[in-house]
């Protein structure tokens, strides 16, 4: 076979099946094309994916910081909406007070949170929010060390919020249940509150009490009140005392806060706002505590009455107890009279919370129930007497609030069960509080309860006017004290020297005791055993604040 023609054989037996350079070149384009698509969902998804964090952190951490920051408000009792108060903080001028909160803890500083413009790492702009404040310990109470500054959020939204939301979301009031604040006032921004003001139980008045008895009232001037009307029941509670005055303080707030995480592009999709409404823990109300959303009784035991009239004769007074539950109609009252006998009241069912107790001596006799003309000093006009006129049942004031009789002389102290301080309350962090007399710097009224001590010399020492015998000897007709007679009929413990320690009482109970015949406390007769009963109730049983006293 020739060369050439086997060449030709071997061409016509062979295939060309491989690609063109074109072919390669395009193939080469449309892979590059696929892998471009897939690789830019697969950057898409991680992109997504990251924002998605970025948005799940940001929510995560305002929610957490929004937890703690109302927590603290519920542990205050009052809400301020600047520092000036707050005695270990010291205010910058690229500082923003939003919140101080007064916590019964540290009565005489504030707890302080405050926006701060900055930007140092680690902390991001454009603004961070900061307390100042104790330490925490990890259960969440407070440590005993120093107090400093922390940051507890950043990246804060510095955008200042149009006073069109301000107006519709914190319209500004000016009345007792109305009344609140935008704060920071000056460009609220990433974080801000609605400040929620109301009556802070009496800590400023602008009433005065006119009597000088410790207390304000409505009672008629005519009848030794302080006069005020209704007008002036300035917290809407439809009564006249120490919790009416211009003091109204915040109680509440409503928190709001824009912020959040930078996204993988750089700009702010992930912002993220919220708000939430705390009240202040003094505001809310104790469902342990019994109040009066139905009537309630008040028991009382008669323990003693000695308001001499002539000791020479041994002649003394009758005394007669007035309880009335409306003070604008004191002759609408319940009437109890001493006479000796071994019997007691009726329950007295009150509606509201105020009590009327008015002390009256009445109807002088000797021991033998005659009456008694004339009593010792009844011509001296200083020492204080007894109602010769009145009855068991006559009325002491005339329909315009006049006595019904001359030179009426009665004591009286109103109960105000909603004040403590007008019945030796319990104090929910100090049970040993302890405030007998219950008219101010008047010691004409206590009352006692459990742990009560008793260590005043004219309660320990006994009436001995020549001052010849021994403490609570009865030499002489003199008499022994009140302590001595409360540990003789069980009430008491302890001596003249120690003083006298109430016990045996329940903590719905208290004993009341008056003293009648003298104001000053140095006389030898003011003993406060002129009228002596024992109160129960349950009302008692209430525990306050401390800043209630």
């Amino acid at each position: 076979m020739k060369i050439k023609e086997f060449q030709k054989l071997l061409r016509k037996n062979s295939s060309n099946s491989g690609f063109t350079l074109v072919e390669l070149i395009t193939g080469l384009i449309m892979s590059v094309i696929v892998v471009g698509i897939l690789g830019f969902g697969v950057v898409q998804v991680l992109r997504l994916t990251q924002e998605e964090g970025s948005q799940q952190q940001a929510r995560s951490e305002t929610t957490r910081a929004m937890d703690f920051i109302t927590d603290e408000i519920r542990r205050a009792s009052q809400i301020d909406n600047d520092a000036s108060n707050a005695t270990s903080y010291t205010s910058s001028s690229d500082e923003k007070v939003v919140l101080a909160l007064n916590i019964p803890e540290f009565p005489g500083d504030r707890i302080v949170y405050y926006l701060k413009d900055t930007d140092i790492d680690p902390w991001e702009g454009p603004q961070v929010l900061y307390r100042w404040g104790p330490p925490l310990n990890a259960d969440g109470s407070y440590g005993t060390g120093g107090w400093g500054e922390e940051a507890l959020i950043d990246k804060i939204d510095n955008t200042t919020v149009p006073n069109s939301v301000i107006s519709n979301i914190c319209p500004t009031g000016s009345g007792v249940d109305d009344r609140q604040v935008i704060s920071p006032a000056d460009s609220p921004s990433g974080f801000y509150a609605c400040i929620q003001y109301g009556n802070n139980n009496g800590f400023t008045e602008n009433l005065a009490d006119v009597n000088g008895d410790g207390r304000i009232d409505e009672i008629p001037t005519s009848r030794s009140g302080d006069g005020y009307a209704i007008s002036d029941d300035t917290n809407g509670d439809n009564k006249i005392n120490n919790k009416d005055g211009d003091d109204l303080v915040g109680i509440s707030a409503q928190v709001y806060f824009t912020g959040g995480a930078d996204t993988v592009a750089g700009d702010n999709k992930s912002n993220y706002s919220t708000n939430t409404q705390v009240v202040a823990r003094a505001r809310t109300p104790e469902e342990e505590n019994p109040g009066l959303d139905s009537p309630s009784q008040v028991f009382f035991d008669y323990l003693g009455a000695t308001y001499g009239c002539d000791p020479s004769n041994n002649s003394s007074w009758t005394m007669r107890t007035d309880f009335a539950n409306d003070i604008s109609a004191p002759n609408r009252s319940t009437k109890w009279v001493d006479r000796g006998e071994d019997r007691q009241p009726q329950p007295l069912r009150i509606t509201n919370t105020t009590l009327e107790i008015t002390s009256v001596p009445i109807d002088p006799e000797d021991p033998s129930g005659n009456d008694v003309t004339t009593c010792l000093n009844d011509s001296d006009p200083s020492r204080i007497r007894g109602n010769r006129n009145l009855s068991e049942t006559d009325p002491l004031y005339e329909a315009d609030g006049t006595p019904t009789t001359n030179n009426l002389h009665t004591v009286k102290h109103v109960v105000d069960f909603d004040d403590p301080t007008t019945f030796n309350g319990l104090e929910k962090d100090n049970p040993s509080r302890d405030d007998k007399f219950v008219m101010g710097s008047d010691q004409r009224v206590v009352f006692l309860k459990e742990g009560t001590l008793l260590n005043e010399n004219f309660l320990t020492r006994g009436y001995d006017p020549d001052a010849n015998e021994a403490n609570n000897d009865t030499t002489d007709s003199d008499q022994i004290s009140l302590g001595e007679f409360l540990k003789q009929e069980g009430y008491a413990t302890g001596d003249a020297d120690s003083g006298y320690t109430i016990t045996n009482l329940e903590k719905n109970e208290r004993i009341v005791a008056f003293e009648i015949g003298w104001e000053d406390s140095t006389q030898p007769g003011f003993d406060l055993q002129d009228n002596v009963f024992l109160m129960r109730t349950d009302l008692f049983t209430r525990e306050f604040e401390s800043s209630d006293f």
